[in-house]
């Protein structure tokens, strides 16, 4: 799931501030100045008809160079929580090319994935800067194009969407191209009647070239106050403020102040503040609309010759700890209420002319600066994806163990499945002295040891994610190869054993017998009242 998530940002003043130098149109372009049209991408009368509908399209772009100079969107959200447009290099089916769709909730869409625009709230148009444009085609990475719409709810009967994005391109080379830097928030859960929780994000910027940030887009869902984003200079161990966005407000990319210029082993960062006070259990990070993200999307313009490289991969996570501890202050204080700008995000009110950067500078004035007064320690941990040859994420993960955690010498069996309870304790599911191993089944799926021989030992232990104290145990007496977990909004845990062939719920009241028993006692079968090694099992939101 990589890839769902957005919200907005600024007082909205919609310009940037008047520097010394333009920039200059590119001598010599191959193409004439006239050269100028465009392309839609839509999405085909598409009926979404679950909650959190996460639908795709996609189209095959012309081989020849082209550069997005302004992206205009028809949608509204009434409709669509948040519309994402990807750029591929390839397509790993073609058969989701226009006019079909997909439902594309989970996964990467293609390869050489990368962000090319977002928008949520009733965001306006955007037009970049002048001699600024969006490399695709040609030699770039970008191939095809995947427009990725989040329907939070299903439309009525009877309807269905078309919204999608105008692109404006021209085939004039421009002297710079753009990019997008997403820093990303994971694997985090607020918690409960907190009126001000952080989650934060930081990591290296590694590249081997200098990219000047213009733009700025901030997400997060309903409990997100402010989205504010810095850089850390290295060399002269300062913070410097890049942008601070409303995530209620219309989810539009918005121009900077000033002028930023990053470098190699400059630190990104950005921190995600939230009001809990009104929920009665935590909320994870994740892509459904009851779930929370913490996005923060940085535009940036570079120099043509660093077209090849490609975008960077994705910000996730925290990789240096010390600078969580030392943001500038401020931080987390909200914006100033803005009534027009929150009447438009919920659908009302006009919308706003296109964000334009027709006065934007490529030298400015220096941003103001905020010593830090701290060193920074070594970077050998890092909390973010990998990327592979391909230069895909592959969503391996690299964490430091926590020691101590748990707190004493557990014995633990084959560990089938892992999950947190709603009040952030861990539960584990477990084997006991009973492993899984070629002599378990026969050809047939039948169950092969002894079937008058249960797990004696508790296979359900909760702990306290906290401090790793057991908290309860249970499950005795009751299960052969236990698989799968998952625990309902009710407190209910649901199990699946794959030797029983058996799916069962269990009352947070009562926890010596299940509440319901689906499936046969080991008896494998494919029809409405047999399982063949339920792997898994989960509850719709509506129970």
């Amino acid at each position: 799931m990589f890839f769902k998530m957005l919200a907005e940002y600024l007082l909205v003043i919609l310009s940037v501030c008047i520097t010394k130098t333009r920039l200059q149109r590119m001598d010599g372009s191959p193409f004439p100045a006239d050269s100028h049209y465009s392309m839609n991408i839509n999405m085909p009368d598409v009926k979404p008809d679950v909650p959190d509908a996460y639908l795709c399209t996609a189209r095959k772009l012309n081989p020849n160079e082209a550069y997005i100079v302004k992206y205009d969107p028809d949608v509204n959200a009434r409709t669509a929580h948040h519309m994402l447009l990807f750029g591929c290099k390839d397509l790993q089916n073609q058969n989701h090319l226009y006019p079909t769709y997909w439902n594309c909730a989970h996964g990467d869409m293609c390869n050489r994935m990368s962000i090319m625009y977002g928008w949520a709230k009733n965001a306006p148009a955007m037009e970049l800067p002048p001699d600024v444009g969006f490399l695709i085609g040609g030699n770039s990475s970008i191939h095809y194009i995947v427009l990725q719409i989040h329907y939070a709810k299903p439309l009525p009967d009877g309807t269905t969407d078309n919204s999608g994005l105008k692109l404006h391109l021209t085939s004039q080379r421009q002297r710079y191209i753009t990019g997008i830097r997403l820093l990303l928030g994971d694997n985090s859960r607020i918690p409960p009647h907190k009126p001000k929780y952080h989650i934060d994000v930081n990591c290296k910027f590694d590249e081997n070239y200098v990219i000047h940030p213009f733009a700025y887009r901030v997400h997060t869902h309903k409990l997100g106050v402010v989205v504010s984003g810095y850089y850390y200079n290295t060399v002269n161990k300062s913070w410097i403020f890049l942008a601070k966005g409303n995530p209620q407000w219309p989810q539009a990319f918005y121009p900077m102040q000033r002028k930023h210029t990053i470098t190699n082993n400059d630190i990104l960062a950005a921190r995600c503040t939230y009001n809990s006070t009104e929920m009665n259990v935590p909320v994870k990070i994740g892509s459904s609309s009851t779930d929370e993200m913490c996005n923060l999307y940085l535009m940036y313009y570079t120099e043509y010759r660093n077209a090849l490289s490609g975008q960077s991969p994705p910000c996730v996570g925290v990789q240096f700890r010390e600078l969580v501890q030392n943001l500038p202050p401020g931080n987390d204080i909200p914006l100033p209420r803005n009534p027009e700008m929150e009447q438009q995000a919920f659908g009302g009110g006009h919308h706003h002319t296109a964000i334009t950067y027709k006065n934007f500078e490529k030298d400015g004035f220096s941003s103001p600066s905020f010593n830090a007064g701290f060193s920074l320690s070594d970077t050998s941990t890092h909390y973010g994806p990998k990327i592979n040859a391909n230069g895909q994420l592959n969503n391996e993960y690299m964490y430091k163990e926590v020691y101590g955690w748990p707190s004493k010498d557990l014995k633990f069996g084959q560990i089938a499945a892992v999950t947190l309870d709603h009040n952030g304790n861990v539960a584990i599911f477990h084997r006991g002295d009973h492993v899984w191993n070629e002599l378990t089944f026969d050809y047939y799926n039948n169950y092969l040891p002894p079937r008058d021989h249960p797990i004696k030992t508790p296979t359900v232990i909760i702990l306290d994610s906290v401090t790793g104290l057991v908290m309860k145990q249970w499950g005795s007496g009751i299960f052969y190869m236990p698989h799968g977990l998952f625990i309902s909004r009710d407190g209910s845990f649901w199990l699946t054993d794959v030797a029983l062939h058996q799916v069962f719920q269990f009352s947070s009241t009562d926890l010596e017998k299940p509440a319901l028993t689906l499936g046969e006692r080991f008896v494998p079968g494919n029809d409405n009242r047999h399982f063949c090694k339920p792997a898994s099992v989960a509850v719709s939101k509506s129970g």
